[in-house]
């Protein structure tokens, strides 16, 4: 059984957490290099907090499965996101940020011969073009969240996710670490079961 933690811990205690985890494959993968000190969203070193999955306000725990190290610009952003939305904006601001920009980037070693990321601009409108699906789900999610549904859809696998180049977390290990409190309405299958009929009618009239 999990310890249980009264208190905020330590980074190393949730980056050591994350790294074994199963949803390690949906945060970035340079917050893992071993530092400590790295945005588990977008990449970028240096002033990070230890984020609540699950708000205190919330009934949210300092246990490590409730808390992501973020910089403190992805936390104010994720601050308004709950379960489903979440973890489906973390997925892909994980998939198109690198060292804390979206912008493509080459490695090129400086004076001291240290491999830097540089901007690579020319790469950057393929990029665009090539994830504008991704692009466009993360704005809504970071302008108005409130997409449980479609979230929780896409994360499912039952909405069309053709158009996403991402790899999505496993519903299943999403919904064993999510704490939730006892009366959560993205927590409540019957909510989505109306849209599911929909969008499984749909489907079918397409075949």
């Amino acid at each position: 059984m999990m310890k249980s933690y009264s208190r905020i811990q330590p980074k190393k205690t949730y980056y050591r957490y994350w790294e074994k985890s199963p949803l390690k494959v949906v945060l970035n993968e340079q917050a893992f290099d071993g530092d400590n000190n790295k945005c588990m969203a977008c990449g970028v070193e240096g002033n990070i907090d230890r984020a609540h999955i699950v708000s205190r306000f919330n009934g949210g725990s300092f246990n490590p499965s409730n808390i992501h190290c973020l910089c403190q610009i992805c936390h104010k952003i994720s601050e308004p996101l709950e379960g489903h939305d979440y973890w489906l904006w973390i997925a892909l601001k994980s998939k198109l940020f690198s060292y804390g920009t979206d912008m493509t980037i080459e490695m090129d070693s400086g004076e001291d011969e240290t491999l830097r990321p540089y901007a690579y601009e020319a790469e950057y409108p393929e990029k665009l073009q090539k994830y504008v699906s991704e692009y466009t789900e993360l704005s809504l999610l970071e302008a108005w969240g409130n997409r449980s549904t479609i979230s929780y859809l896409y994360l499912k696998g039952i909405m069309p996710n053709k158009y996403f180049d991402i790899n999505y977390p496993c519903l299943l290990d999403i919904e064993e670490v999510m704490e939730v409190q006892e009366v959560t309405k993205y927590n409540k299958i019957h909510e989505y079961i109306p849209m599911l009929k929909i969008v499984e009618a749909g489907m079918r009239w397409h075949k």
